[in-house]
């Protein structure tokens, strides 16, 4: 009793595709942040909130870093943070 119903070729899939997108994204940026914040657990310091993510103090929590190659693995997860940010989202590397 029930009929066939047309919906066009890219419909759903392209709404798919984008949700897919998004959902991969999110858990990148989700799982970078919780790297650096972890990072920083190692290193004894205690983080609440955001702050650490910020352009504004991100040269003063990478100053704390003493050893090069925590630092440069530091560095490299705020790169690959501001990488995952969403589109639209305003890029702090060129302000």
């Amino acid at each position: 009793m029930l009929r066939a119903v047309y919906h066009g070729d890219n419909g759903l899939r392209t709404l798919r595709e984008l949700a897919r997108s998004y959902e991969v994204v999110s858990k990148d940026l989700r799982r970078v942040m919780n790297r650096l914040k972890a990072l920083y657990a190692q290193l004894g310091y205690s983080l609440h909130g955001r702050q650490v993510y910020s352009r504004r103090h991100r040269e003063p929590w990478l100053n704390k870093i003493l050893e090069p190659g925590v630092r440069r693995r530091a560095e490299l997860f705020y790169h690959r943070w501001m990488d995952c940010r969403p589109c639209g989202a305003p890029c702090e590397e060129s302000s």
